[in-house]
């Protein structure tokens, strides 16, 4: 009877685990990453602070690339970090929409709000 129970509880975890995977949440990724999906690829992320007291007003450029051969449309927003690694981040910080051709090769990008920022990451859902 006991080997019954077990052969029952391992087939109801196969059935609860096959089917569709769960969406996925929004994806932080740095210079040199890609998405789990592959779709997108983020080249380098770096955030212009040559020169400047602060980081405030400096322009981050995000080089992301397509290395599908379809076109893709994806939702991203800039993540900054602290140089103590605590995320920056306003609350009510909206999403912007881009679109790669298969293949291309684009500059996002985006004007620093934050005095403190030392890193930055691209975010994509």
């Amino acid at each position: 009877m006991r080997k019954t129970l077990v052969a029952a509880g391992l087939l109801a975890v196969a059935a609860c685990s096959s089917g569709p995977a769960p969406a996925r949440g929004p994806e932080r990724m740095g210079g040199g990453q890609t998405s789990a999906d592959g779709a997108v690829r983020v080249l380098s992320v770096k955030l212009a602070l040559e020169g400047r007291p602060n980081a405030q007003g400096a322009t981050c450029e995000i080089a992301v690339a397509n290395p599908m051969k379809s076109a893709v449309k994806r939702q991203c927003r800039v993540i900054y970090y602290s140089h103590t690694g605590a995320e920056l981040l306003y609350p009510q910080e909206t999403w912007a929409e881009f679109e790669l051709a298969a293949g291309e090769h684009k500059v996002l990008e985006h004007t620093c709000p934050f005095r403190t920022a030392k890193e930055a990451r691209l975010e994509i859902r």
